[in-house]
């Protein structure tokens, strides 16, 4: 008698475990997901003159996304010394960068030759289809050439 119970309970705990594996196999599928992401498209922009504000543009987009991943500021003094206000617009803050110019026209902008910045990681705008923009205003009275450089792309 107790090895008909053993034998019983050794086949119902069989059968538990098929009945078990049979719904794991069932259910447990592997799915694949694709997710389509847009193309990278680089983007860089420059503008330049002299004694005037001038702006570099990563142009909007309908429905892509612009990152900018950094800008360069250069060209030559003014009459007088001064300190300028470049702004990048077009990000959740705009971002200001203070950029020192020397006096002497026929001199550098600053003591290191312009502002060069590069991002550690590209910062997006603040959303899709809107213009990411580096604005340097004029030099100052006397410059005769400077320029703004912006280095990003659209996704």
């Amino acid at each position: 008698m107790n090895r008909t119970r053993l034998t019983l309970g050794f086949l119902t705990l069989m059968v538990a475990a098929a009945g078990v594996l049979a719904y794991l196999a069932t259910t447990a599928k592997a799915t694949t997901w694709t997710i389509a992401t847009p193309s990278v498209t680089y983007a860089s922009n420059s503008a330049q003159g002299g004694a005037a504000t001038q702006t570099a543009t990563i142009a909007a987009v309908a429905n892509r996304m612009n990152y900018i991943e950094g800008f360069d500021i250069t060209g030559g003094g003014a009459t007088a010394a001064s300190v300028i206000d470049v702004t990048i617009t077009g990000l959740t803050n705009t971002l200001h960068y203070e950029v020192n110019i020397l006096a002497g026209v026929t001199g550098p902008c600053n003591a290191q030759g312009g502002l060069f910045v590069r991002f550690p990681s590209p910062l997006p705008a603040s959303a899709t289809n809107t213009a990411i923009n580096v604005v340097c205003p004029s030099f100052g009275a006397g410059n005769t050439n400077q320029a703004a450089t912006i280095y990003g792309f659209t996704q």
